[in-house]
């Protein structure tokens, strides 16, 4: 059987100081200041934002060099012209536009690309 200085001892050492009623919620508070700061950060409207934003549609003109040589019916349709155009080394985007999806290429490359794809959109 413990001698009893032993289980005297262990008891004071498992109960709380009277700094732990202080310590505790602080530790506590400043965890949760860091992570709502975190938070905050990630989720701002600044640019610097790791989180994606969701992709907003615009005009086919404003797309800088780029030149829009077809607008196929669905997203579906236009990967599938854009993963063919890539298969021939046409460097192609499919851009989300006003007017629906638009298959753009390089000014370089657009008489190729018109010619791949013809007829099909």
């Amino acid at each position: 059987m413990p001698d009893d200085s032993i289980c005297a001892t262990m008891a004071v050492m498992m109960t709380w100081s009277s700094t732990t009623y202080l310590t505790l919620p602080l530790l506590v508070g400043f965890g949760l200041l860091v992570l709502i700061m975190f938070l905050r950060w990630a989720y701002s409207p600044k640019k610097t934002s790791l989180i994606e934003r969701p992709t907003k549609a615009s005009f086919k003109d404003d797309y800088g060099v780029l030149v829009p040589i077809g607008n196929p019916a669905n997203y579906a349709e236009g990967e599938k012209l854009r993963q063919e155009l890539i298969a021939h080394n046409i460097k192609a985007t499919l851009a989300f536009t006003l007017e629906g999806p638009q298959l753009m290429v390089w000014p370089d490359d657009e008489t190729k690309a018109r010619n791949l794809i013809r007829g099909r959109v």
